[in-house]
């Protein structure tokens, strides 16, 4: 019963930003043609937002593309702090893709509501 408690618990309170998921899915067709994930990999990972085990599964995709949208996927099924940290490792190698994401802060808090 304590185990269940604890699973229900932390996943309630695990569930990315419903805006932060909007504002990646936004953005998809642009997330995926553009990014290599190889390149986010060392932030995403020391972050805790993917393990070891999610790189190499996420690698194992036959393109790049495809490599790209595993990962997306991967991040949103992660925590709140997913979306801050992925966008922030985009900054060094993908300033235009941080940019996209980053416009999601000029929304009006309550809008989405």
């Amino acid at each position: 019963l304590i185990r269940l408690v604890v699973s229900v618990h932390s996943v309630s309170h695990s569930a990315m930003d419903r805006r932060d998921e909007d504002t990646i899915r936004k953005h998809l067709v642009s997330l995926i043609k553009d990014l290599n994930p190889p390149d986010v990999y060392p932030d995403l990972i020391q972050n805790r937002i993917i393990s070891f085990d999610e790189k190499e599964s996420i690698q194992v995709k036959s393109s790049r593309k495809e490599r790209a949208l595993e990962l997306i996927e991967v991040i949103l099924r992660k925590g709140p702090d997913a979306f801050g940290v992925f966008k922030n490792a985009l900054e060094r190698d993908y300033p235009h893709l941080h940019q996209l994401l980053s416009e999601r802060e000029g929304i009006v808090e309550g809008e989405h509501f």
